[in-house]
């Protein structure tokens, strides 16, 4: 048996339905264009400032400088060479005078090889200042070649500067052979610290020669006799020996004409 449905199915008027349209939202293209040139003038701005404008240009320069009366390093010296770097340009337009372009490798790279200084800081203070500080090595001996040049050396044995002239308060250290190459500088440096620092005379010259193909080195006391040492072997056995037959054995060092340390335990004198 089939079965009938009473109910029919209601047409709906299509023109009658409700309809919703979606629309995409964007951001218009000036306010994205705005931005992007409020950024570059942004950038342009500190740009300018820090390397254009003239509130960071380097306007001061203060340069302090721990020397000797011995070895004077003038502030004028470095100053002029920072003036000098200012008025370069990078590119040909762009100045170097601002403080944040200032080419501070270059002031380090003149001060390391300059022999007088044994350290150094830069220190770049915004928004126009350049602090520089200077520490020169300290001369603790002249150094008399064989071709007569002086030169002042450091505790090391390293030359700092070559002179003219002694002003008589640095020991000396003759060099009466060619070569100073295998001479142990600052061993004799040391030698004549420990002796200055530890006796009651004073060594005020130490020559170094040749004799029958050996270099010898030989101290010139205050009190006019030599002390023969070796820069190769143990310096504090040499000054301890030095002190026990100055004490022991020695009572009137105005009749000594030397003291040979270089043969260890084995003391001559005479």
């Amino acid at each position: 048996m089939k079965s009938i449905s009473f109910f029919k199915e209601k047409k709906l008027n299509q023109h009658r339905l409700a309809r919703r349209n979606y629309y995409q939202k964007t951001k218009p293209k000036t306010r994205f264009i705005f931005f992007v040139i409020l950024f570059f003038i942004i950038i342009g701005a500190i740009v300018y400032f820090f390397i254009f404008s003239s509130i960071c240009q380097v306007k001061k320069i203060n340069i302090v400088i721990d020397d000797y009366e011995i070895l004077r390093y003038s502030p004028q010296e470095i100053e002029d060479y920072i003036k000098n770097l200012l008025t370069e340009k990078y590119f040909l337009f762009i100045p170097v005078n601002s403080l944040t372009l200032f080419p501070a490798n270059k002031v380090v790279e003149r001060l390391k090889i300059d022999s007088r200084v044994e350290s150094f800081s830069i220190e770049k203070k915004a928004p126009n200042i350049l602090n520089i500080y200077l520490k020169i090595f300290e001369p603790t001996a002249i150094l008399l070649n064989l071709d007569q040049k002086m030169y002042l050396l450091n505790e090391d044995g390293y030359k700092i500067q070559e002179i003219n002239k002694n002003k008589g308060v640095l020991p000396i250290i003759e060099s009466r052979v060619e070569n100073n190459k295998n001479i142990r500088l600052e061993k004799i440096i040391q030698f004549i610290k420990d002796i200055n620092n530890n006796f009651d005379f004073m060594v005020d010259l130490v020559e170094i020669y040749e004799d029958k193909g050996i270099i010898n080195t030989r101290a010139i006391t205050s009190e006019r006799w030599q002390i023969y040492f070796d820069t190769n072997t143990d310096l504090e056995l040499q000054t301890t020996n030095l002190f026990l037959i100055l004490r022991e054995s020695i009572t009137n060092r105005s009749e000594l004409s030397y003291v040979d340390l270089r043969f260890g335990q084995k003391i001559f004198y005479k």
